[in-house]
């Protein structure tokens, strides 16, 4: 039944859309419901049939699902036009059907808190920084920077861009009463808020656990692991994906410092692999990279020898299904002389 009345409305509409004059000014009207209304916008070609679904349907969640999967690009872009939920246009951000459809919701999106995480999920490292450059809360910026998960890409944008704002509020310059008072909240003309040389403001505190920034100095100058090509329903998972590459990173250093392995700066090996339900390692899928033969076996090992890493529960599996590839990136750094 709602199929004939489907195809019912295409053929009402189509044939609206031929007849119809620019002065039109009423849409036929069927009754389809929201629902409806959004397959016959995801499955046009485009059209003005796909069209008028787009505008004649108002349900938030439905135009995400349309911006998010519907075949033809102005119909994507149509129905982001129409979302002005917040939580929303970062789902669609996340996981919209191509590149420029993700885009034009970074575009929309203005909660800062919305915006680091979908830098922090982001597959391509292009959407990251777009949101990343969306991002004006230091605190926000910092915690990108520190993950230890997020894209290293990402997190090195976040690094600049904390590095830029900070510099550009030091040198934002006082007017004279507010040099002599040191107001602190005290703003000059254009209503930008101003800071007292004589009363900086903290610079934002790294978090103290957190891995060392590639190639930055430690003892074995060994850098972060980076996470990427991870489904972006992981973000509700952080916890366990943490841990996950904690127990990684921790068992990549034992073995570097028990084989000796210490590759050149600038060596990095990427392992793809299925994690299951289990917590186990289903299967290592592909190993690459410049650092050689012994180096992929050290990553490799790193991720097999302590799984499983913690039975999925209930709910994740329904999010995740039975399993998930991931790829994790191994960067090497110098080690001390």
């Amino acid at each position: 039944m709602k199929t004939h009345i489907i195809t019912s409305f295409l053929i009402a509409v189509s044939a609206f859309v031929i007849l119809a004059t620019p002065a039109s000014a009423e849409i036929p009207s069927m009754d389809l419901s929201p629902k409806e209304l959004a397959e016959v916008a995801k499955i046009s070609n485009g059209d003005g049939v796909g069209v008028v679904a787009v505008v004649k349907l108002n349900d938030q969640k439905l135009l995400a699902d349309v911006a998010c999967n519907a075949n033809a690009e102005n119909i994507r872009n149509a129905a982001v036009a129409k979302i002005t939920d917040q939580a929303l246009l970062a789902d669609v951000a996340k996981n919209g059907k191509n590149y420029d459809i993700r885009i034009a919701a970074i575009k929309k999106l203005t909660e800062q808190a919305l915006l680091a995480d979908v830098a922090c999920w982001a597959y391509d490292k292009n959407i990251g920084n777009a949101a990343i450059e969306k991002l004006t809360d230091q605190a926000l910026l910092a915690d990108v920077a520190n993950k230890t998960w997020v894209d290293v890409r990402i997190r090195e944008a976040a690094r600049k861009e904390l590095t830029k704002l900070t510099n550009q509020r030091e040198q934002i310059p006082l007017t004279g009463d507010q040099r002599i008072q040191g107001a602190p909240n005290a703003t000059d003309d254009t209503g930008i808020p101003q800071i007292d040389l004589r009363r900086p403001q903290p610079r934002p505190h790294l978090a103290k656990n957190v891995r060392p920034a590639i190639h930055a100095d430690n003892k074995i100058g060994t850098p972060n692991i980076g996470v990427t090509g991870i489904d972006a329903k992981w973000s509700n998972y952080g916890a366990y994906l943490q841990k996950l590459i904690d127990t990684v990173q921790v068992q990549w250093d034992d073995l570097n410092d028990r084989n000796k392995i210490f590759p050149p700066t600038g060596t990095k090996i990427m392992i793809k692999f299925r994690l299951d339900s289990e917590g186990k390692i289903a299967e290592i899928i592909d190993a690459d990279g410049n650092g050689g033969t012994q180096a992929a076996n050290i990553c490799k090992s790193a991720i097999t020898d302590r799984a499983p890493y913690g039975k999925w529960s209930d709910q994740m599996i329904a999010v995740l299904g039975d399993s998930q590839e991931m790829t994790f990136t191994f960067y090497y750094g110098m080690p001390s002389q």
